[in-house]
C-alpha cells in the first residue's frame, strides 16, 4: 500500500489543518539528529529563537528543501547519509505540492 502523503500547504487550499508535525532528521545541514513534535492543536504558530549557530537556517534550508522537492545534505561532511522524515499526526509524509507555481510554506 502506499504511503499518504500531506504538503505544506494543504490548509489553504481546503483540508483540514495539521494538528501535529513530528520532525525527525539526522545529518541535515549540520544538523546532527533531532526528534521533536510540534503539536499545533491548541496554537497555530511556533516560534524558534536562539543564539546565533544553533541550526534555525538549517531547519529552515531542511523545510525549504521538502517545499521544492529536493534532497537535503551534510555539506561539511557529504558522505554522511541525510534522513529526513516529517509527518502529520497521522503519519503521512510531508512532501512539496505538486501545481504550477511556487511551493509555499
Amino acid at each position: 500500500m502506499a504511503a499518504s502523503t500531506a504538503t505544506l500547504d494543504d490548509t489553504r487550499h481546503g483540508l483540514s489543518r495539521m494538528k501535529r508535525v513530528r520532525i525527525e532528521l539526522e545529518n541535515c545541514y549540520g544538523i546532527k539528529k533531532l526528534q521533536k513534535l510540534l503539536d499545533f492543536s491548541d496554537q497555530n504558530v511556533y516560534a524558534i529563537y536562539a543564539p546565533n549557530g544553533s541550526m534555525k537556517s538549517s531547519l529552515a534550508q531542511t523545510f525549504k528543501d521538502i517545499a521544492e522537492g529536493k534532497p537535503s545534505q551534510d555539506r561539511i561532511f557529504p558522505g554522511r547519509t541525510c534522513l529526513r522524515n516529517i509527518t502529520d499526526e497521522n503519519g503521512a509524509r510531508i512532501t512539496k505540492r505538486e501545481h504550477s507555481g511556487t511551493p509555499s510554506l
